[in-house]
Protein backbone atom coordinates (compact mmCIF):
# COMPACT_ATOMS: atom_id res chain seq x y z
CA UNK A 1 0.00 0.00 0.00
CA UNK A 2 1.72 3.28 -1.47
CA UNK A 3 1.06 7.02 0.08
CA UNK A 4 -2.75 8.36 -0.36
CA UNK A 5 -2.66 9.99 -3.96
CA UNK A 6 -5.36 12.57 -5.05
CA UNK A 7 -6.46 9.57 -7.93
CA UNK A 8 -7.35 7.59 -4.44
CA UNK A 9 -9.25 10.47 -2.60
CA UNK A 10 -11.38 11.78 -5.67
CA UNK A 11 -12.42 8.19 -6.48
CA UNK A 12 -13.80 7.84 -2.87
CA UNK A 13 -15.25 11.40 -2.92
CA UNK A 14 -17.05 10.54 -6.33
CA UNK A 15 -18.60 7.42 -5.04
CA UNK A 16 -20.08 9.80 -2.48
CA UNK A 17 -21.06 11.86 -5.18
CA UNK A 18 -22.74 9.68 -7.85
CA UNK A 19 -24.84 7.89 -4.62
CA UNK A 20 -25.97 11.56 -3.40
CA UNK A 21 -24.23 11.02 -0.19
CA UNK A 22 -22.97 13.84 2.35
CA UNK A 23 -19.33 13.66 2.00
CA UNK A 24 -18.80 13.26 6.06
CA UNK A 25 -15.64 12.70 8.23
CA UNK A 26 -16.91 9.17 8.87
CA UNK A 27 -17.56 8.40 5.23
CA UNK A 28 -14.40 9.48 4.19
CA UNK A 29 -12.65 7.76 7.24
CA UNK A 30 -14.36 4.18 6.21
CA UNK A 31 -13.14 4.65 2.15
CA UNK A 32 -9.70 5.41 3.39
CA UNK A 33 -9.32 3.00 5.74
CA UNK A 34 -6.11 1.58 4.40
CA UNK A 35 -4.42 4.84 5.82
CA UNK A 36 -3.92 6.73 8.88
CA UNK A 37 -5.02 10.26 9.04
CA UNK A 38 -5.26 12.55 11.92
CA UNK A 39 -8.86 14.03 12.74
CA UNK A 40 -7.46 17.58 11.87
CA UNK A 41 -6.61 16.69 8.30
CA UNK A 42 -9.47 14.62 8.01
CA UNK A 43 -11.67 17.79 8.91
CA UNK A 44 -9.62 19.93 6.54
CA UNK A 45 -10.55 17.58 3.63
CA UNK A 46 -14.33 16.97 4.12
CA UNK A 47 -14.20 21.04 4.87
CA UNK A 48 -12.60 21.59 1.11
CA UNK A 49 -14.27 18.77 -0.70
CA UNK A 50 -18.08 19.87 0.46
CA UNK A 51 -16.75 23.37 -0.82
CA UNK A 52 -16.05 22.09 -4.30
CA UNK A 53 -17.06 24.09 -7.15
CA UNK A 54 -19.76 22.98 -8.82
CA UNK A 55 -18.42 23.01 -12.12
CA UNK A 56 -15.61 20.70 -10.42
CA UNK A 57 -18.07 18.09 -10.22
CA UNK A 58 -18.96 17.42 -13.55
CA UNK A 59 -16.68 14.04 -13.84
CA UNK A 60 -14.38 12.78 -11.54
CA UNK A 61 -11.82 13.83 -14.02
CA UNK A 62 -12.50 17.18 -12.73
CA UNK A 63 -12.90 16.94 -9.20
CA UNK A 64 -9.35 15.07 -9.04
CA UNK A 65 -7.75 18.22 -11.36
CA UNK A 66 -9.35 20.67 -8.17
CA UNK A 67 -8.21 18.23 -6.00
CA UNK A 68 -4.76 19.00 -7.67
CA UNK A 69 -4.59 22.02 -7.67
CA UNK A 70 -5.72 22.52 -3.56
CA UNK A 71 -2.37 22.72 -1.86
CA UNK A 72 -4.04 22.14 1.22
CA UNK A 73 -5.75 19.06 0.44
CA UNK A 74 -2.36 17.82 -1.25
CA UNK A 75 -0.68 18.87 2.22
CA UNK A 76 -3.05 16.61 4.22
CA UNK A 77 -2.45 13.71 2.45
CA UNK A 78 0.94 13.73 2.76
CA UNK A 79 0.04 13.55 6.44
CA UNK A 80 -1.63 9.94 5.76
CA UNK A 81 0.39 6.67 6.79
CA UNK A 82 0.00 3.54 4.77
CA UNK A 83 -1.51 0.87 7.40
CA UNK A 84 0.69 -1.90 5.37
CA UNK A 85 3.58 0.39 7.18
CA UNK A 86 2.03 -0.66 10.44
CA UNK A 87 1.47 -3.84 9.77
CA UNK A 88 5.11 -4.40 8.25
CA UNK A 89 6.70 -3.21 11.01
CA UNK A 90 4.43 -5.63 13.01
CA UNK A 91 5.22 -8.39 11.23
CA UNK A 92 8.40 -7.66 11.20
CA UNK A 93 8.61 -8.11 15.25
CA UNK A 94 7.11 -11.54 14.81
CA UNK A 95 9.21 -13.10 12.45
CA UNK A 96 12.21 -11.80 14.16
CA UNK A 97 11.01 -13.27 17.27
CA UNK A 98 9.52 -16.20 15.22
CA UNK A 99 13.74 -16.57 13.88
CA UNK A 100 15.18 -16.30 17.05
CA UNK A 101 12.76 -19.63 18.53
CA UNK A 102 13.41 -21.64 15.18
CA UNK A 103 17.11 -21.07 15.73
CA UNK A 104 17.53 -22.05 19.91
CA UNK A 105 15.42 -24.79 19.19
CA UNK A 106 17.82 -26.00 15.96
CA UNK A 107 15.58 -24.92 13.42
CA UNK A 108 16.81 -24.80 9.74
CA UNK A 109 16.75 -20.79 9.09
CA UNK A 110 15.85 -21.67 5.75
CA UNK A 111 12.58 -23.14 6.42
CA UNK A 112 11.47 -20.13 8.08
CA UNK A 113 10.82 -19.01 4.62
CA UNK A 114 9.43 -22.25 3.44
CA UNK A 115 5.97 -21.10 3.41
CA UNK A 116 6.37 -17.02 2.63
CA UNK A 117 2.96 -15.74 1.54
CA UNK A 118 2.99 -12.94 -1.63
CA UNK A 119 0.98 -10.15 -1.59
CA UNK A 120 -0.25 -10.53 -5.10
CA UNK A 121 -1.38 -7.23 -4.66
CA UNK A 122 2.29 -5.71 -4.10
CA UNK A 123 4.38 -3.88 -6.82
CA UNK A 124 7.35 -5.83 -4.92
CA UNK A 125 5.98 -9.26 -5.65
CA UNK A 126 8.28 -11.72 -7.90
CA UNK A 127 8.64 -10.85 -11.75
CA UNK A 128 6.42 -12.96 -13.61
CA UNK A 129 9.13 -15.40 -15.37
CA UNK A 130 9.09 -15.17 -19.32
CA UNK A 131 9.90 -18.44 -19.99
CA UNK A 132 11.15 -17.23 -23.17
CA UNK A 133 7.38 -17.03 -24.38
CA UNK A 134 5.50 -13.98 -26.09
CA UNK A 135 3.51 -12.77 -23.11
CA UNK A 136 -0.12 -11.32 -24.55
CA UNK A 137 -1.22 -8.61 -22.29
CA UNK A 138 -5.02 -8.98 -23.34
CA UNK A 139 -5.18 -12.43 -22.64
CA UNK A 140 -6.41 -11.63 -18.76
CA UNK A 141 -9.39 -9.61 -20.25
CA UNK A 142 -12.78 -11.11 -20.99
CA UNK A 143 -16.38 -11.29 -20.66
CA UNK A 144 -16.53 -11.18 -17.45
CA UNK A 145 -12.76 -8.71 -16.79
CA UNK A 146 -13.56 -6.45 -19.43
CA UNK A 147 -11.32 -3.01 -20.77
CA UNK A 148 -12.98 -0.03 -19.98
CA UNK A 149 -14.02 3.41 -21.63
CA UNK A 150 -13.06 6.18 -19.25
CA UNK A 151 -14.18 9.68 -20.34
CA UNK A 152 -12.79 12.77 -18.42
CA UNK A 153 -16.29 14.50 -18.69
CA UNK A 154 -18.87 11.63 -17.32
CA UNK A 155 -19.27 9.25 -14.87
CA UNK A 156 -20.31 6.75 -17.20
CA UNK A 157 -17.80 3.87 -18.08
CA UNK A 158 -18.54 2.03 -21.12
CA UNK A 159 -17.19 -2.01 -21.13
CA UNK A 160 -16.03 -3.79 -24.18
CA UNK A 161 -15.08 -7.69 -24.28
CA UNK A 162 -11.58 -8.44 -25.54
CA UNK A 163 -11.76 -11.36 -28.57
CA UNK A 164 -9.29 -13.64 -27.81
CA UNK A 165 -8.76 -15.87 -30.69
CA UNK A 166 -6.01 -17.01 -32.80
CA UNK A 167 -5.12 -13.09 -32.53
CA UNK A 168 -6.27 -10.77 -29.48
CA UNK A 169 -7.95 -7.33 -30.34
CA UNK A 170 -10.38 -4.70 -29.14
CA UNK A 171 -12.57 -2.01 -30.68
CA UNK A 172 -13.95 0.44 -28.71
CA UNK A 173 -16.08 3.86 -29.85
CA UNK A 174 -14.94 6.90 -29.15
CA UNK A 175 -17.25 9.73 -28.18
CA UNK A 176 -16.34 13.65 -27.49
CA UNK A 177 -19.55 15.54 -27.77
CA UNK A 178 -18.28 19.50 -29.16
CA UNK A 179 -19.52 21.51 -26.07
CA UNK A 180 -16.81 18.98 -24.59
CA UNK A 181 -14.63 20.58 -26.49
CA UNK A 182 -14.88 23.50 -26.29
CA UNK A 183 -13.94 23.58 -22.21
CA UNK A 184 -10.96 25.31 -20.84
CA UNK A 185 -9.71 21.96 -18.65
CA UNK A 186 -8.01 18.99 -20.14
CA UNK A 187 -10.94 16.64 -21.32
CA UNK A 188 -10.10 13.28 -23.15
CA UNK A 189 -11.69 9.54 -23.43
CA UNK A 190 -9.22 6.60 -22.71
CA UNK A 191 -9.19 3.15 -23.66
CA UNK A 192 -8.20 1.44 -20.40
CA UNK A 193 -6.63 -1.88 -20.05
CA UNK A 194 -6.65 -2.07 -15.98
CA UNK A 195 -4.30 -4.74 -14.40
CA UNK A 196 -5.22 -5.71 -10.66
CA UNK A 197 -2.95 -7.25 -9.80
CA UNK A 198 -0.04 -5.41 -11.01
CA UNK A 199 2.14 -6.76 -13.60
CA UNK A 200 6.12 -7.24 -12.66
CA UNK A 201 7.67 -6.99 -15.86
CA UNK A 202 11.40 -6.23 -14.66
CA UNK A 203 12.12 -10.17 -16.11
CA UNK A 204 10.91 -8.81 -19.11
CA UNK A 205 13.26 -5.35 -19.07
CA UNK A 206 16.05 -7.32 -18.25
CA UNK A 207 15.80 -10.14 -21.13
CA UNK A 208 15.28 -7.68 -23.72
CA UNK A 209 11.16 -8.07 -24.44
CA UNK A 210 9.87 -5.21 -26.73
CA UNK A 211 5.74 -4.04 -26.06
CA UNK A 212 4.22 -4.49 -29.64
CA UNK A 213 0.55 -3.68 -31.03
CA UNK A 214 -1.08 -2.74 -34.12
CA UNK A 215 -3.20 0.43 -33.48
CA UNK A 216 -6.23 1.36 -36.08
CA UNK A 217 -8.03 4.02 -35.38
CA UNK A 218 -11.09 5.96 -37.82
CA UNK A 219 -10.20 8.24 -40.07
CA UNK A 220 -11.00 11.16 -38.47
CA UNK A 221 -9.16 10.21 -34.71
CA UNK A 222 -5.66 12.18 -36.18
CA UNK A 223 -3.68 10.73 -32.93
CA UNK A 224 -3.70 8.30 -29.84
CA UNK A 225 -1.95 9.08 -26.73
CA UNK A 226 -0.05 5.84 -25.09
CA UNK A 227 0.26 6.16 -21.28
CA UNK A 228 1.52 4.02 -19.19
CA UNK A 229 1.46 4.08 -15.41
CA UNK A 230 2.06 2.86 -12.08
CA UNK A 231 0.16 1.84 -9.06
CA UNK A 232 -0.13 5.43 -7.41
CA UNK A 233 -1.09 6.77 -10.68
CA UNK A 234 2.74 7.92 -11.93
CA UNK A 235 2.98 8.11 -15.25
CA UNK A 236 5.94 6.97 -16.93
CA UNK A 237 5.04 6.44 -20.35
CA UNK A 238 3.69 8.90 -22.62
CA UNK A 239 3.93 8.86 -26.29
CA UNK A 240 1.88 10.28 -29.30
CA UNK A 241 0.74 7.46 -31.70
CA UNK A 242 -0.81 7.02 -35.27
CA UNK A 243 -2.25 4.37 -36.68
CA UNK A 244 0.48 1.55 -37.71
CA UNK A 245 2.36 -0.68 -35.87
CA UNK A 246 4.12 -0.44 -33.08
CA UNK A 247 7.02 -2.52 -31.77
CA UNK A 248 9.38 -0.97 -29.62
CA UNK A 249 12.24 -2.84 -26.82
CA UNK A 250 10.95 -2.16 -23.20
CA UNK A 251 14.58 -0.84 -22.21
CA UNK A 252 13.71 2.43 -25.10
CA UNK A 253 10.33 3.17 -23.44
CA UNK A 254 11.06 3.78 -20.40
CA UNK A 255 13.67 3.05 -17.15
CA UNK A 256 14.05 -0.58 -15.93
CA UNK A 257 12.59 0.23 -12.31
CA UNK A 258 9.30 1.21 -14.01
CA UNK A 259 8.42 -2.16 -15.49
CA UNK A 260 8.34 -3.26 -11.70
CA UNK A 261 4.59 -1.99 -11.33
CA UNK A 262 3.02 -1.35 -14.29
CA UNK A 263 -1.27 -0.94 -13.49
CA UNK A 264 -2.87 0.83 -16.49
CA UNK A 265 -1.77 0.90 -20.25
CA UNK A 266 -4.36 3.55 -21.70
CA UNK A 267 -4.85 4.65 -25.51
CA UNK A 268 -5.84 8.06 -24.94
CA UNK A 269 -7.76 10.71 -27.04
CA UNK A 270 -8.39 14.09 -25.61
CA UNK A 271 -10.63 16.71 -26.52
CA UNK A 272 -8.44 18.57 -28.88
CA UNK A 273 -8.46 19.03 -32.82
CA UNK A 274 -4.74 17.33 -33.07
CA UNK A 275 -6.28 14.20 -31.79
CA UNK A 276 -10.28 14.29 -33.03
CA UNK A 277 -11.95 16.09 -35.69
CA UNK A 278 -15.75 15.89 -34.63
CA UNK A 279 -17.46 13.74 -32.20
CA UNK A 280 -17.70 10.29 -33.08
CA UNK A 281 -14.34 7.93 -34.10
CA UNK A 282 -13.27 4.39 -32.99
CA UNK A 283 -9.69 2.70 -31.62
CA UNK A 284 -9.36 -0.64 -32.59
CA UNK A 285 -6.11 -2.15 -30.76
CA UNK A 286 -4.49 -5.76 -32.05
CA UNK A 287 -2.51 -8.21 -30.14
CA UNK A 288 -1.10 -6.17 -27.05
CA UNK A 289 2.13 -7.83 -26.39
CA UNK A 290 5.91 -8.59 -25.24
CA UNK A 291 7.66 -10.48 -27.52
CA UNK A 292 11.35 -11.53 -27.43
CA UNK A 293 13.94 -8.99 -29.35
Amino acid sequence: MGELTSGILSGAAWDAIKKGINISKIFLKNKLSNWLLDDESLDKIVTYLNDTPNVCLQSEGMLKEYINLNEDILNCLKNAIPKSIEHSFNQHIESSQGLAINTMIGGNVKNSYKNKIINNYSSGEEPRKTQGLTFSLMQRFNKYHAVQVVKSFSSTRDNYNVVNNDTSFVHVNINIPKDVCKKDSCQFAMLLFLYVPSENLLNYYDEQYRLEFILNTSQNIKKVQLQIKDTQQSQFVDLPLNSGEFKVPLNEISIRTSWKDVREICFTVFADENYIVGENGFIEVNNLQLTKA
